[in-house]
């Protein structure tokens, strides 16, 4: 049973056979209903009445992939991300640590005694155990690499692989701002976040507004996002990905081609009434440290935004159809193809 556990569940894409793949393709067609046929009848950028018909069909295409998985495909649970060589006697000694605290609690916090001096054993025990795995992460992997090879897993070979590669980016430190609780720190980085990211300069609306202008409605009218689009666009997304609804790029690739028709046609809509739904528009800011600096001041972080897997598909659509009008200056090397 794919519900038997509290715990957060996700798609298992690497252990989907092809029978499954081809079961969930099926489902897809069958319950992925078309767009409302006025949405593409109607081309006025400035038409808001079908606004809430664009952000009911977004929300079907979302709901539709990812009940459809759930049902389909083999499933796992999300589980914390262990220390490198943690085991069973860690887990004991992680236990024993937080069982003499509670029991300190709840004796009155004593500063001295025997329960107090247990409490600190404890504490001292799985702490020091935690450093000598920490300084010994290389090494392990290593050797948990040279077993995977061994054994032919090819899963956990690629995983560790990676690892090594990449270590991870520094954790949020538990209190920033004289301030801890992950509601509170939240809240700290929602309103630092909020009013760097609002900030418009006049010059930016008035570009805004002239760009609007240039759009008339018989350049609208004629926009038309093909089904080829939408392949190219989703082979180029990168795999492993997700957004904040859950979708995955592999929700998408293993939805070829089936909802290739319906994307067609919904991202055609979008583009002629010149309205991004709102579940396309969502995006969680993640705050990440920047380097060595001190990560208890929220001035040290900087914002990555995972944005909707949906509104890249439409990114790279509208690059795909309109790459060639776009100009920058000569000056610029960066993310251009062929220039760095």
């Amino acid at each position: 049973n794919k519900n038997s556990t509290s715990r957060p569940m996700c798609i298992d894409w690497s252990k989907a056979t092809p029978s499954q793949i081809t079961s969930y393709q099926d489902m897809v067609s069958e319950q992925l209903s078309d767009p409302p046929a006025n949405l593409l009848c109607c081309s006025q950028p400035d038409c808001s009445i079908h606004d809430s018909l664009l952000d009911g069909y977004a929300d079907h295409i979302m709901n539709t992939l990812l009940d459809c998985a759930l049902r389909c495909l083999p499933c796992r649970t999300i589980s914390p991300r262990k220390i490198v060589g943690w085991n069973d006697s860690t887990g004991k000694l992680k236990k024993a640590s937080v069982f003499w605290h509670k029991v300190w609690e709840e004796a009155g916090c004593p500063t001295s005694g025997v329960l107090s001096a247990i409490k600190r054993h404890a504490k001292k025990r799985y702490k020091y155990e935690i450093r000598r795995l920490k300084r010994r992460k290389q090494f392990l992997l290593r050797d948990r690499l040279a077993r995977s090879f061994a054994r032919k897993k090819k899963d956990s070979f690629w995983s560790d692989i990676k690892r090594l590669n990449n270590p991870g980016v520094a954790q949020c430190s538990p209190v920033v701002d004289s301030v801890s609780g992950t509601t509170n720190i939240a809240n700290i980085f929602a309103s630092k976040f909020g009013a760097l990211l609002n900030k418009h300069s006049s010059s930016q609306y008035s570009l805004l507004t002239s760009v609007q202008a240039s759009l008339t409605v018989s350049h609208l009218s004629s926009v038309i996002v093909s089904e080829d689009d939408i392949s190219d666009a989703i082979s180029q997304l990168k795999t492993h990905k997700s957004d904040a609804f859950g979708v995955t790029t592999e929700h998408l690739k293993f939805a070829l081609p089936v909802i290739t028709k319906h994307l067609s046609s919904f991202l055609t809509s979008i583009l002629r009434h010149g309205y991004m739904p709102q579940s396309f528009r969502d995006s969680v800011l993640v705050p990440v440290p920047k380097g060595n600096k001190d990560a208890s001041n929220s001035s040290n972080y900087r914002p990555i935004a995972l944005s909707s897997t949906f509104s890249k598909i439409i990114e790279r659509s509208i690059l795909i159809n309109y790459e060639s009008f776009f100009s920058t200056s000569p000056l610029q090397f960066g993310f251009k193809p062929g220039h760095s």
